[in-house]
């Protein structure tokens, strides 16, 4: 799997899909830089999700912190959400992946924990 700032949200559908699956099915939302975003839910990939706005504040924060805020749009509003910026091998953020917190229990973190193993794995790829 590329990613790249231009990659369709479908492309990173499996990715957004073995998150959902690894953190007890929570909805998960990725995004590129420049592409449309996919939501998986409930073991289904939906894309052309609108939240967007939140993911984009993890994009072209130069920061790459993890940020942690609400959704403020769609079903899932007011429910937390946290955001981590993808970065390629120069340090570019080329996507942005959100878990929103359906289930109240998740920390900032075990939310850093799963992400650096991400992160870690797709440095590592390809092997």
């Amino acid at each position: 799997m590329t990613i790249s700032p231009d990659v369709p949200g479908i492309g990173l559908a499996s990715l957004a899909m073995c998150l959902h699956n690894l953190i007890g099915r929570m909805p998960v939302i990725i995004k590129s830089r420049l592409g449309e975003g996919v939501m998986v839910e409930d073991g289904a990939v939906n894309d052309g999700e609108q939240l967007c706005n939140e993911l984009d504040c993890a994009l072209f924060d130069d920061m790459g912190d993890v940020i942690r805020t609400n959704v403020n749009m769609g079903k899932h509003t007011g429910l937390p959400i946290f955001i981590s910026p993808v970065r390629d091998r120069e340090g570019n953020n080329v996507a942005a992946i959100g878990i929103i917190d359906t289930s109240g229990m998740l920390t900032l973190k075990e939310f850093v924990d799963v992400t650096t193993r991400v992160r870690m794995q797709l440095q590592m790829w390809p092997p």
